[in-house]
């Protein structure tokens, strides 16, 4: 999409801003978090069992381990691997830092490959990317694109997803990271979690979570661990998301339809972001500015950035280009009609 026309709208004071991003936060979460307030365990509590227990059970897994972060929920499940240095673990050039970065923080050496025009990584890439020192992929389902999972599994290597942005998307049984930070389709306001079919991982993810201590001799620790532990308090409100997740999945994906009427926007396979590509990025960005519309750009490639400009990469540009063309709309359960017609004028006015 691409256009030339010079528009000088002004956003008009008294008109309601639209956010990229809003959280929904109804009666219940408020009830669980006072309730966990009035138990007197804000640390850890019934709820962190809860959240777990049901969200395994939402997501089609035996296990869930709540963790502070998405990013800690990444680092705990590679370390759950037994990284030694100089391992190297092959990651999409096209996702959030923290995909890198958990794999840094790990002690691992991250190999970036190019992705599809989907944004997700390519599997034939990815498979040139293999050496004798890889020990694992991390596919990404990009803004909640589901990636090739069948054709990555077949490549030999254990996957790792990170699943962040893709709440709900099946993962065909694979370790799964999850973020549910503010702006995610189910939040804690901050936290993570790893979900796996396999009791020995799970147990081996709480045991680096709590800092390595052994469960049956308090304050004895045998391992260098870290505290990744979700607080009480996240999981309540996390705990309560989960119970009205179909409602707030419902309505986003009413969204993406209402965007998808006028616009080329991606249908997701879980709807976290509406995304188009432009021409021209930063013209439409002032311009949707200036009408109290909030955007964000796509995530810079990470092979660009200087901690990472020394690893390995195998690259044909796909990842440049789309990082520079790449737009994310405002989305959230709230989101109106009326909303999402605001947002599609301002667009067309300026393309």
């Amino acid at each position: 999409m691409s256009g030339s026309v010079q528009l000088a709208a002004v956003h008009e004071p008294n008109r309601k801003s639209i956010p990229v991003s809003d959280a929904d936060i109804s009666y219940l979460e408020r009830r669980y978090v006072n309730d966990a307030l009035a138990s007197g365990r804000v640390s850890s509590g019934k709820y962190n069992r809860l959240f777990e227990r049901s969200f395994a059970d939402w997501s089609g897994y035996s296990h869930c381990v709540a963790t502070t972060s998405g990013t800690t929920a990444l680092q705990a499940a590679i370390e759950a691997l037994d990284i030694w240095p100089g391992d190297e673990i092959i990651c999409p050039a096209l996702t959030f830092v923290s995909t890198a970065s958990a794999i840094v923080q790990a002690g691992a050496r991250p190999v970036f490959v190019d992705v599809l025009e989907d944004g997700c990584i390519d599997p034939a890439l990815a498979g040139r990317a293999i050496t004798s020192r890889t020990r694992a992929i991390i596919p990404v389902h990009l803004f909640g694109v589901r990636a090739d999972l069948r054709a990555l599994a077949a490549l030999g290597q254990e996957l790792i997803i990170d699943a962040a942005e893709a709440h709900g998307v099946d993962n065909a049984g694979h370790t799964a990271c999850y973020s549910f930070y503010g702006n995610k389709i189910l939040t804690c306001g901050e936290g993570g979690a790893v979900c796996t079919d396999s009791k020995p991982i799970a147990d081996k993810l709480r045991w680096l979570c709590g800092t390595c201590q052994d469960p049956d001799r308090r304050y004895w620790h045998t391992g260098i661990g870290h505290n990744f532990r979700m607080p009480h308090l996240s999981a309540a409100i996390g705990y309560a998301q989960i119970k009205r997740a179909g409602s707030l999945i419902g309505r986003r994906r009413d969204v993406i339809r209402w965007y998808r009427e006028r616009l080329p926007v991606v249908e997701p396979a879980a709807p976290w972001v509406a995304s188009i590509h432009v021409d021209d990025r930063d013209r439409v960005v002032a311009h949707l500015a200036q009408q109290g519309i909030e955007t964000r750009n796509w995530f810079y490639p990470i092979h660009t950035m200087s901690p990472y400009l020394s690893c390995d990469a195998v690259l044909n540009g796909t990842a440049e280009r789309l990082s520079k063309t790449g737009l994310i709309l405002p989305l959230s359960s709230s989101m109106t009609r009326d909303d999402v017609t605001r947002v599609c004028d301002a667009i067309e006015e300026i393309l």
